[in-house]
């Protein structure tokens, strides 16, 4: 019995299993009947190059010299198309590039056509489409020879101006890449290096006479509202007047010729009294 039971189990499980891949088969046909490939029934234009875009599946194409390629992940389209890249020149251009910058050696229009050619206006994407550019010696010199101021630019017809995208570099393989969401004429562009920045320099301080020679003051002192002590004058020393002595007038006795005089008296003196002393001690 336990068998029996074994076996139906198996059988239900391999009918179920044999059923889910039935409808995964049947939804991956239906898929693909609604949106098939489209193929280009016209010419392409020496130039140019086209790629399919279909919903859930990723493509990718080259340029006729195979310098650009253009990438799409499987969410990007809405609608199955074709992408037609053509390749420009400077001259075709609608407009000059950005003030200082130059054109590099890569400009094309990107379009979304149907199997006939016709462009279609305003096609835009779910998810992004990729486009790298191999930049060669002539990219270098439009950027200065530095391949970091190579910029991939889009250009605006409402506004007629160039706007920059997001570019990334690999310097390994030698490609820019960047990606956008709408088509349109893109170009190269080179910025130029920004100019080195001029050192400014130090500020040196101006200093202001007070007064000759004694202080001084710097010009930061003198703004913040400083001022110098005047100079205290100082008194110069008056010399004492020296005594000259003058020749005597004839009946005149000379200056100080009075204290010689009366040392002379003083001793006559002394000498007078010593000698009565003397006499007077012997009597």
């Amino acid at each position: 019995m336990s068998v029996v039971n074994n076996v139906k189990k198996v059988s239900s499980s391999f009918l179920i299993l044999s059923m889910l891949l039935l409808a995964t088969s049947f939804y991956a046909s239906t898929a693909n009947a609604q949106t098939p490939t489209v193929a280009p029934t016209f010419d392409v234009a020496t130039g140019s190059s086209v790629g399919s875009i279909t919903p859930g599946l990723a493509s990718s194409f080259s340029s006729p010299d195979s310098r650009v390629t253009i990438s799409h992940t499987s969410a990007a389209a809405k609608t199955a198309a074709l992408l037609q890249y053509t390749e420009k020149t400077e001259a075709d251009a609608p407009t000059g590039a950005p003030s200082g910058m130059t054109f590099a050696s890569v400009l094309f229009t990107l379009n979304q056509v149907d199997a006939a050619g016709t462009v279609a206006t305003g096609a835009k994407f779910n998810s992004p489409i990729s486009i790298s550019i191999s930049y060669n010696d002539t990219d270098l010199a439009a950027a200065q020879g530095n391949p970091g101021r190579l910029v991939l630019y889009k250009y605006n017809d409402s506004s007629g101006t160039w706007h920059s995208l997001a570019t990334t570099l690999s310097s390994a393989d030698n490609t820019v890449t960047a990606s956008v969401r709408s088509l349109s004429f893109f170009a190269l562009i080179g910025q130029p290096i920004p100019p080195a920045a001029t050192p400014t320099p130090a500020a040196t301080p101006t200093t202001v006479s007070a007064s000759s020679g004694h202080s001084s003051l710097t010009l930061a002192e003198v703004l913040a509202g400083a001022t110098v002590a005047a100079p205290v004058a100082t008194a110069e020393p008056t010399a004492e007047p020296t005594a000259t002595l003058l020749p005597p007038t004839p009946g005149d006795v000379a200056p100080g010729s009075g204290f010689v005089l009366g040392l002379v008296v003083m001793a006559l003196v002394l000498i007078s009294a010593g000698g009565y002393y003397m006499k007077e001690s012997n009597n």
